[in-house]
């Protein structure tokens, strides 16, 4: 499954104009915030995406940059390529600002992002490597409000008071919860302006917080992005609507943006999250609950001014001190009066015990869910079924009326528009081997894509219904013959391969009846397409239609197969 870096190479070359903002981009904005752009930029410049990244990369090398100890370390290589794409190239980032103070427990950082059709996109950065970052995340539990969070509002308010362009706020981590908090706290005229704020994987709040109507003001605008194994993003309080990603990563890898799977121009979802997150949450939240403030800031002063005396500034730092910091800490821990470190230990006990509690209420539960969702799935299967295949069978006439309708001509304009837009696409340029159809009934005719692919040096291949309602592809030569359900087949004996599926580079053009926005492909009812998709491999998977084709929501069952991309003549979905 793809990543950030992979939703570069297949839709870099797509611009806003075509295909509009969208979630991934946003993550990709987050990520790139965590770029160190000292001795790149101040807060009086403003650079291209394209002379940001060349300026860094003239101070920094690939290998320092990859070499780095911190989850975020990859910021500087999404920059770069970013760059290279012609979706990111024209933006142009300001406003870069860097604070760090020991002093006022204060760490936080904020770029503002200018699009192509401008609009803002304000970057928050997350908690970085710094011993102070981590500090004001555990200040957030009893301080009403951090010097980070204080300074994101003060940021917003100072550098977009006489700008009336559009924003979206956004941040990952720590961020996450910046960008929010300065979005429900800036001054009235800027806060309508703000037509989305994301919190990926970020922190809640008090809540006292979620009390105000400022809050509940913002509340329909935020879109928070947690992934399944969250032990972040489920910190303290929030009421989010929360969307549930999947990542290829375990228990606090996950938090890596980069580990976060990426379908299209989404993110891959999940229903629920994992035991382990949901029990961490509860444990915390149990907690928290059982400490007033003052208990949670004597925590905080102990943990860290235990920290303070080994000298690290950050956690890598702490992690090359090895023995000497271990014993540091421990002195410390020593040095403390005694109703200290019995106060210390009460509390590190009680979070253990309210964590077995909960991990034991939690297996309980799922012991129950899984006995009464087995008898009632029983019960529902065969009406829910009934139900989609007839509302399918209503979409399949409606469209294919629909389709029928177009003359000849329209056919035509219509499917070289199509042709262009794939032809335009890095996907199809990286491709080396093409799997194409033959078109009926006025479906979009790829035949000017076919030869223009074949000059290009491509193979392309053509399917053909075989035994046991399976379809093979053979090499497209130009000779046909009448198959099944009248549609022509190749004459030609010379197979695909299909081992090359699992190689990328093949692009694989698949026909429907119709489409919804989230990808999902409804055929004519065979499954032909469903059944070779299920083989193991990396093909792309690219669907074609008219643009009435495509619809808000079709009905699907779980073997349906999902598109990575929809071309239609007025858009890329």
């Amino acid at each position: 499954m793809s990543n950030i870096l992979e939703y570069l190479d297949w839709r870099g070359d797509i611009p806003f104009s075509v295909s509009p903002f969208n979630e991934v981009d946003n993550l990709i904005l987050a990520e790139i915030c965590y770029t160190d752009f000292e001795g790149v930029m101040t807060q009086d410049d403003t650079l291209s995406i394209v002379d940001a990244s060349r300026l860094y990369f003239e101070i920094h090398t690939e290998e320092e940059v990859i070499g780095r100890d911190t989850f975020y370390k990859m910021a500087p290589i999404v920059l770069k390529k970013v760059a290279e794409t012609v979706r990111f190239r024209d933006i142009t980032l300001k406003n870069y600002i860097n604070l760090v103070s020991a002093a006022r427990e204060e760490q936080y950082a904020a770029v503002t992002f200018v699009l192509p059709e401008d609009t803002i996109y304000v970057a928050f950065r997350g908690t970085d490597n710094t011993i102070v970052g981590w500090r004001e995340d555990f200040n957030l539990s009893f301080m009403s409000e951090t010097a980070g969070q204080r300074r994101a509002v003060e940021y917003v308010n100072y550098y977009f008071k006489n700008d009336k362009r559009p924003l979206i706020f956004g941040g990952h981590s720590k961020g996450g919860n910046f960008a929010v908090y300065s979005a429900v706290f800036c001054d009235t005229d800027i806060q309508d302006r703000i037509i989305r704020v994301y919190s990926n994987d970020g922190p809640g709040f008090r809540e006292e917080i979620l009390k105000t109507d400022r809050y509940k003001k913002m509340l329909p605008r935020v879109t928070s992005i947690i992934p399944e194994e969250s032990l972040v993003g489920i910190l303290l309080a929030n009421e989010y609507d929360d969307k549930i990603i999947k990542s290829d990563a375990k228990g606090i890898n996950q938090h890596d943006p980069l580990s976060w799977m990426v379908y299209g121009k989404s993110f891959v979802e999940t229903q629920r999250r994992t035991e382990v997150s949901r029990v961490f949450d509860n444990t915390m939240m149990k907690w928290l609950d059982e400490l007033s403030d003052a208990d949670r800031e004597v925590f905080t002063e102990a943990v860290f001014s235990t920290l303070d005396t080994t000298g690290a500034r950050t956690l890598s730092d702490l992690s090359e001190g090895g023995i000497r910091v271990v014993s540091e800490i421990y002195k410390a821990i020593k040095a403390m009066p005694l109703d200290k470190q019995s106060e210390l230990s009460a509390m590190v006990k009680r979070f253990f015990k309210i964590g077995s509690s909960a991990a034991i209420l939690e297996i309980k539960d799922k012991a129950r869910r899984i006995a009464k969702t087995e008898e009632s799935e029983q019960q529902m299967i065969s009406a829910k079924d009934l139900a989609l295949q007839e509302e399918k069978k209503n979409i399949r006439q409606d469209i294919i009326s629909k389709r029928k309708a177009l003359d000849d001509i329209e056919t035509a304009a219509k499917s070289f528009e199509i042709c262009k837009q794939i032809m335009s696409m890095n996907i199809y340029r990286n491709s080396e081997v093409i799997l194409a159809y033959m078109s009926a009934n006025h479906e979009v005719d790829m035949s000017y894509l076919m030869v223009k692919a074949i000059e290009d040096g491509k193979r392309v291949y053509i399917p053909k219904v075989e035994s046991e309602g399976n379809m093979r592809f053979y090499l497209y030569d130009g000779n046909f013959v009448v198959g099944s359900f009248g549609i022509k087949e190749p004459l030609s004996k010379v197979p695909f391969n299909e081992e090359e599926m699992l190689t990328e580079g093949v692009l694989m053009i698949v026909p429907g009846v119709a489409f919804d926005i989230k990808r999902n492909r409804l055929g004519h009812g065979g499954g032909y397409y469903d059944r070779f998709l299920n083989r193991d491999g990396k093909v792309f998977k690219m669907a074609v239609g008219y643009d009435f084709q495509i619809l808000d929501d079709i009905p699907v069952f779980e073997h349906d197969k999902k598109m990575d991309t929809i071309v239609t003549e007025k858009r890329i979905i």
